[in-house]
């Protein structure tokens, strides 16, 4: 949605550094007025705190795909998702079903560049979103997220203001390394 919004139109946010859940929340809620009200809000304020003109490279999304169960039948044994066994219930996908699965656009394997990925962490703290308190390298490539369980939104189940742009996040993502550099920045 923040792509789409921001294709049309600059997006101006009432919090250039948000620190609060609240601020995030209306940070976020920016992306939802139309463009009347988008308009009608900038004229009254005397200026925003940040504007955002375009949206970083993201893995994109294709929408949903329909499927009949009789093509998971059909697939050769080698890339067949396999029932479960052992202690849990089964696992399988019987035929003459139609699911439904989220298309993604494939990234391949590639190197997590630290300037990527902090300018990804900047955009999502810009715009509310928190990661959680565990966030994982394995779930970036090429400098994108890819496990979108990384992040919450504000009023989200697991957002916290302790992790919400902590440089705790940056240093569990880039190693000691970067939280070095926040010392170093920091202090200059």
């Amino acid at each position: 949605m923040m792509e789409a919004v921001l294709q049309e139109r600059p997006v101006s946010l009432p919090y250039g550094h948000p620190e609060t859940q609240a601020q995030a929340m209306a940070n976020m809620l920016a992306f939802s007025a139309s463009p009347e009200e988008a308009q009608q809000q900038k004229a009254t304020e005397a200026s925003p705190s940040a504007v955002l003109l375009h949206c970083l490279p993201m893995r994109r999304c294709h929408g949903w795909l329909d499927f009949n169960g009789d093509l998971i039948k059909q697939m050769p044994f080698k890339i067949k998702p396999q029932g479960r066994k052992y202690d849990k219930p089964p696992h399988f996908m019987p035929p003459g079903i139609t699911y439904h699965a989220i298309v993604y656009e494939y990234v391949p394997e590639g190197d997590n560049e630290p300037a990527s990925i902090k300018a990804i962490l900047q955009f999502f703290h810009l715009v509310g979103f928190s990661f959680t308190n565990c966030p994982r390298i394995e779930n970036w490539k090429g400098g994108k997220l890819i496990d979108g369980s990384d992040i919450v939104y504000p009023w989200g189940f697991g957002w916290h203001a302790r992790y919400y742009g902590s440089p705790l996040i940056t240093a569990a993502l880039l190693g000691s390394d970067a939280r070095l550099e926040e010392q170093e920045a920091e202090s200059n």
